[in-house]
């Protein structure tokens, strides 16, 4: 079986990248159920936690949260048969050699004409701040829960630009 593990910066394509993989591999897509399974656990609903990864403030326990997150990420890598989507999956799994593990990237203005066709945002500027925001949510998390940052290129096996590549080739390497 195959647990493959891809980070991404919000905008970026990884969720649609990861969706690809999923489907070809026929791998489950572990994404908002990750989210709504750690909310369980530590005893949040999934629109808190959906925003407490969104911003600088959290009103959950910091640590509970991160070592949540770290079990029901090392739970579904046991299943061994997933694409788990971000959520730091790639240093929570970077000792477990059964793991491929992915990153992929864009450029700022790319990430936000993402944004504004996936959350509909109205203009550009909306959709750069929301983008700004993210990197610094997911900068922080990284710092504090790992001791690193999410562009730190030791957590991949590969990280791909997807400003200058396809999604679907991306998708095409990962599977192949």
């Amino acid at each position: 079986m195959t647990v493959i593990a891809i980070e991404g910066r919000a905008g970026s394509g990884v969720v649609d990248v990861t969706r690809v993989v999923a489907r070809e591999l026929d791998l489950d897509f572990v994404d908002r159920l990750l989210l709504a399974e750690i909310a369980r656990r530590v005893g949040a609903t999934y629109a808190e936690m959906n925003d407490s990864l969104m911003s600088s403030g959290q009103e959950l326990d910091e640590r509970h949260f991160i070592q949540t997150t770290a079990e029901v990420i090392r739970d579904v890598a046991q299943a061994d048969n997933a694409v788990i989507v971000s959520r730091g999956a790639v240093a929570i799994l970077r000792d477990n050699p059964n793991v491929l593990r992915v990153g992929l990237v864009a450029n700022r203005s790319d990430r936000a004409r993402r944004i504004i066709s996936r959350l509909h945002f109205k203009d550009m500027e909306i959709a750069e701040q929301y983008v700004s925001q993210s990197d610094t949510a997911q900068a922080r998390y990284f710092e504090r829960a790992f001791g690193t940052n999410p562009l730190d290129p030791f957590l991949y096996h590969v990280m791909w630009n997807l400003s200058e590549v396809s999604d679907d080739w991306a998708a095409a390497r990962i599977i192949d």
